[in-house]
């Protein structure tokens, strides 16, 4: 009795081992294609907050220049209703100064925007290509 209980004990230690070793092996597997998911997630979630930037961006640079749009119409109506000028008046200069001064400003406000948006767009063509 004893010597088939010691029998059937030793065919059945390679297959326990060969058992362990396939779960084990699965086990890293799982392990493995777990992580791979984690990494594409927080690749995805990147890349969705990259994107998201960039929209908002693009929308704020939008509305400065629907502003800048504003002032430029308002500026062209302004000189379409003024006579021509024919000599300079030196009282007119500092508000002709300032309206120049007006414009640079709308139009500078719209540089850090395009920068910003160029920025992004360059770095979402290195993260596709």
């Amino acid at each position: 009795d004893t010597g088939g209980a010691s029998l059937s004990s030793s065919p059945s230690s390679p297959l326990k081992k060969h058992s362990d070793l396939t779960l084990r092996k699965v086990r890293r597997h799982v392990l493995q294609l777990a992580q791979h998911w984690k990494n594409a997630n927080s690749n995805i979630q990147y890349r969705l907050n990259l994107l998201q930037r960039v929209q908002t961006a693009v929308e704020e640079l939008r509305h400065k220049c629907d502003r800048l749009h504003a002032h430029l119409l308002e500026t062209e109506l302004a000189y379409a209703h003024k006579p021509q000028i024919k000599a300079l008046n030196v009282e007119q200069v500092p508000a002709e100064i300032e309206q120049a001064k007006q414009l640079l400003s709308k139009l500078m406000s719209c540089k850090p925007s395009i920068h910003d948006i160029l920025q992004v767009a360059q770095t979402v063509e290195r993260e596709y290509d």
